[in-house]
């Protein structure tokens, strides 16, 4: 492991200047570059500002929203689910299933009165 430390830019303006391992960083390699390359600012805080974008591209009153994006979720949940919940599927998942049926009769009671 290397013992290189940088500081966050983000961590810094949070009142936290100290240098963080290189560890706390997203790295990567880069063929124009000698030396591998890293995020500007650690991994907390880069997983904080991807969430941010990924949400205002879901939010359908965000002047970011991406209605492909959002269609590509919607359908990536429901295959997700069909996996899960299909016993056939090497995915099966038998507790998810469960939890599903008893929130389906759950539903069911609450409706009726």
């Amino acid at each position: 492991m290397s013992d290189e430390r940088y500081v966050c830019s983000a961590c810094a303006e949070e009142g936290n200047p100290d240098p963080q391992p290189i560890q706390n960083f997203y790295t990567w390699i880069d063929r124009r570059y000698k030396e591998p390359r890293r995020s500007i600012v650690c991994r907390r805080h880069t997983d904080e500002i991807n969430i941010a974008r990924q949400r205002r591209q879901l939010d359908p009153t965000s002047p970011d929203y991406n209605q492909t994006y959002h269609e590509n979720v919607k359908k990536w949940k429901r295959d997700y689910a069909a996996r899960k919940l299909n016993p056939s599927s090497p995915d099966y998942d038998e507790a998810l299933h469960a939890r599903q049926k008893a929130a389906k009769l759950a539903s069911k009671k609450k409706n009726r009165g």
